[in-house]
């Protein structure tokens, strides 16, 4: 027995038709894509001049970190001159507590104790709050810099290496640091 046909043969010429066109725009939109990749790697990628930089040694060296950290080391020890003078205070109405303490001494203990976890609570939390002003505002400088550096060499792309996913390779001929710290360092005294 023969099978009935569902289709027509018009029906058939159509999704010929229809396949073999989906089959070139797919062609054309391959050959497409790869021309414009070659494209970008050659002008973008490739020819264009790019480096990189190590972070972590680029901010340790810049100036203004090291101008913030000694500000903020002052700061930091005159919170601690002031929890040094809570605990010497709190340390000697300790000794005076007894058994037979008063309750107006234990609540006076007390009252210095937790004036004194207030206070270094709220030192903690302006000392990483100013940390935090120092590192944006030090990031925000370096970026002016090493944008005018970029701009001043050359360079399309400049790349930041801190060893953990952002260049984990890179061949040293690339590395501008230490050309970016006396860049950075001059251009922050104004030269």
């Amino acid at each position: 027995m023969k099978t009935m046909r569902s289709t027509s043969p018009t029906q058939e010429i159509k999704t010929y038709y229809v396949m073999k066109s989906i089959k070139t725009s797919l062609l054309w939109t391959l050959l497409l894509g790869s021309v414009v990749f070659n494209l970008v790697n050659s002008f973008v990628l490739v020819d264009a001049p790019y480096a990189y930089v190590e972070n972590e040694t680029l901010f340790n060296q810049f100036k203004l970190t090291q101008e913030y950290r000694t500000k903020l080391e002052g700061i930091k020890q005159e919170r601690q001159a002031v929890l040094d003078s809570l605990e010497t205070k709190i340390r000697q109405e300790q000794v005076g507590l007894n058994e037979q303490s008063g309750a107006d001494k234990i609540q006076a203990y007390q009252k210095l104790v937790l004036e004194y976890e207030s206070v270094k609570e709220r030192f903690d939390n302006q000392n990483a709050a100013l940390e935090t002003q120092y590192e944006e505002a030090i990031w925000k400088q370096l970026n002016s810099y090493i944008k005018d550096f970029g701009e001043d060499k050359g360079y399309n792309m400049i790349l930041g290496a801190s060893g953990n996913g952002n260049v984990m390779y890179a061949d040293n001929a690339l590395n501008v640091t230490e050309e970016l710290i006396v860049h950075v360092n001059n251009r922050y005294d104004g030269k």
